[in-house]
């Protein structure tokens, strides 16, 4: 699977601009559409961008499973969740307390900015 991100330009800083469909590069909803379509009929152009993907992993801690104290499997695939849940069991150790939250809320870097793409 191909991800389409909608978003911004610095994607690329952090994944190979070969390996996933940022939408910024696509001037409307159309051309986007085209893009995925021809992916759809070239396969030898969408098995050299999952190729390509395959190259790259994600580097994490692997967190066992466990039911009431009992061990039950190590989890790969639901990392993100396990990424989640371990910060919610360890709050101690990743809360974080915004005093002023309004002037944390409006500073330029935490804002959402208006899509320019599509």
């Amino acid at each position: 699977m191909i991800i389409i991100a909608r978003g911004y330009d610095s994607y690329s800083k952090v994944l190979p601009s070969e390996t996933f469909i940022n939408t910024v590069n696509y001037k409307s909803p159309k051309e986007l559409a085209e893009r995925i379509l021809y992916l759809d009929t070239h396969d030898e152009d969408y098995m050299r961008m999952l190729k390509e993907k395959d190259k790259y992993f994600a580097v994490y801690e692997e967190y066992p499973l466990t039911y009431r104290s009992m061990y039950l499997e190590h989890r790969y695939e639901a990392v993100p969740m396990c990424q989640v849940c371990h910060r919610l069991w360890n709050l101690e150790k990743y809360s974080k307390s915004i005093k002023e939250l309004d002037k944390w809320f409006w500073k330029k870097e935490y804002q959402c900015k208006v899509p320019t793409d599509i």
